[in-house]
């Protein structure tokens, strides 16, 4: 993404993280790798997925966690970025304690 076309992003309240992980809005993240999803600071939405993604990502979503226990307060972004609801914050996944800054602040900020 060129700095013209990220500033107009910026302007416009989305910021790209990685190919497929973006914020369309502050407090909300969205993966479209695989199984597409949208999650907030509560875990992943499928209000928000439906709204930034559309209703065939929700349906695939839920298709995918039908029967099981699932629970969406910490998920893994394509990017390698864990995120916890439990202690509001996003972590890399290289030694699984170092903050993700950017995505932490775009969440919970």
């Amino acid at each position: 993404m060129g700095l013209v076309a990220a500033a107009a992003d910026a302007k416009e309240g989305k910021v790209q993280y990685s190919k497929h992980v973006f914020s369309p809005a502050r407090g909300v993240i969205c993966d479209t790798y695989g199984t597409a999803y949208c999650a907030d600071g509560t875990g992943i939405s499928m209000s928000w997925t439906e709204k930034y993604l559309g209703p065939k990502a929700v349906s695939a979503f839920t298709k995918m966690t039908e029967g099981g226990d699932f629970d969406g307060s910490t998920f893994v972004l394509s990017n390698g970025v864990q995120c916890r609801t439990a202690v509001n914050a996003c972590f890399t996944q290289k030694n699984g304690n170092t903050i993700s800054e950017a995505i932490t602040q775009r969440i919970w900020g």
